[in-house]
């Protein structure tokens, strides 16, 4: 089986690492396995083919800021993109993260459906099933079930300065879709594939294949390390409790409201250490902020020496942080919405009531803090569910379904 993986960096970042890892597993079994990416941190171990420029980039957002349309830019790096899968003949063309302007996303579909090839899209986030908006639990906006228009969302994405295309978008978006008769969803949690069951885009689909395949984790790396002098480190008194948040960046929306609102709450031996770039904001006494970790090895030991780590984002379509503090044997806790409590099992942390003040999380943290840490029950939870030996193979098996899936004829 020949598949290309199409995403917008290769490895770094969350899909990044996805794409590699998943390559590497294909290769490793024999697969023709290829990758297309604007970005690549190092040199391309093999079958890799570069899409476009950072310039072009900025020209393809330039072009969103003023149109209003996302993903209609870098035609002639979309053009090249097509001559090159015609050369390389996939049998299974796979979509990671690709809405950060470098791709022309309808150009692109009309020549996969043209070529009757198979398509497979992850979905990270929303994007692939809205009218262009990455997330919209926390504005509660509901268009995505019945085409989109008048889009609140100004966050995530670059908006237009003139128009509002999402209604649009939407259309554009489930017509190129129908067109595509071999055509496999894999969702990252329950909850996303759930929502996307019921948009506007892909509901009346009629060959369209459903597939939750989690996210993974390296188990080997990401695992419980001895940590007393790390919380000496970062200040955590003797017998004290360290509650750690991770996040890129840090704003309201990845909850660092959440922490400023706990910090006067916490008792004399209680801290809160955050990872992930220093906001631009001064922070009390109680928060200590040590900005980016680019050690992994660092990172895990952070991960173990909290005592609970905190999800501060209610809109998570899987939540890879907090997968990485349960492996490292760290309860967790994370507000009872979208993807984050599936998880949370029992004995591994609690869920946040969506509406709960400060006072009271800090409560529920407290609860999660009291008595041993359950860290073998929170890294076995995570083994379970979430390691590479399940989410690898499910993959290519899904990837065998939809080219045993003979296309409808013309």
């Amino acid at each position: 089986m020949r598949v290309l993986q199409i995403n917008a960096r290769y490895p770094n970042g969350s899909t990044g690492a996805n794409t590699r890892d998943l390559h590497r597993y294909l290769l490793a079994h024999g697969h023709g396995s290829y990758v297309a990416a604007l970005a690549f941190r190092a040199e391309p171990e093999r079958n890799f083919y570069k899409i476009g420029t950072l310039f072009g980039r900025r020209l393809h957002s330039l072009r969103q800021r003023i149109t209003g349309y996302q993903a209609h830019g870098s035609a002639l790096a979309t053009r090249g993109l097509c001559r090159w899968i015609d050369r390389i003949e996939p049998d299974v063309i796979h979509l990671q993260n690709v809405h950060s302007h470098f791709l022309n996303l309808p150009m692109l579909l009309d020549h996969i459906a043209a070529r009757q090839t198979a398509l497979c899209m992850t979905l990270h986030d929303c994007w692939f099933f809205t009218g262009g908006c990455v997330h919209y639990a926390q504005s509660g906006c509901g268009k995505w079930q019945t085409g989109c228009g008048g889009c609140p969302e100004d966050y995530y994405g670059i908006r237009s300065w003139f128009f509002d295309r999402s209604a649009e978008t939407a259309r554009d978006r489930r017509d190129r879709f129908a067109a595509i008769k071999r055509l496999g969803v894999i969702g990252v949690s329950d909850w996303v594939l759930g929502e996307a069951k019921r948009s506007y885009i892909f509901k009346d689909h009629p060959t369209v294949r459903w597939r939750r395949i989690y996210n993974w984790i390296d188990d080997t790396v990401f695992r419980p390390v001895p940590t007393a002098d790390l919380r000496a480190k970062l200040g955590i008194p003797e017998g004290g409790k360290m509650i750690l948040g991770v996040a890129t960046p840090w704003n309201a929306r990845k909850g660092l409201d959440l922490f400023l609102n706990l910090a006067p709450l916490l008792n004399d031996d209680e801290r809160i250490v955050l990872i992930g770039p220093k906001p631009n904001r001064p922070l009390p006494k109680q928060i200590t902020a040590v900005g980016r970790i680019a050690n992994t090895a660092d990172l895990v030991a952070c991960y173990a020496a909290a005592d609970v780590f905190v999800q501060g984002s209610k809109e998570e379509t899987f939540g890879k942080v907090t997968a990485e503090a349960l492996f490292c044997g760290t309860p967790a806790a994370a507000y009872d919405m979208t993807a984050n409590s599936e998880l949370i099992a029992p004995g591994t942390g609690a869920l946040i009531p969506p509406d709960a003040d400060a006072e009271r999380i800090m409560a529920i943290l407290r609860r999660v803090m009291t008595g041993p840490k359950p860290a073998e029950a929170c890294r076995q939870s995570a083994l379970d569910r979430f390691t590479m030996e399940s989410s690898l193979p499910a993959h290519l098996k899904f990837y065998a379904e939809l080219t045993a899936q003979a296309p409808e004829p013309e």
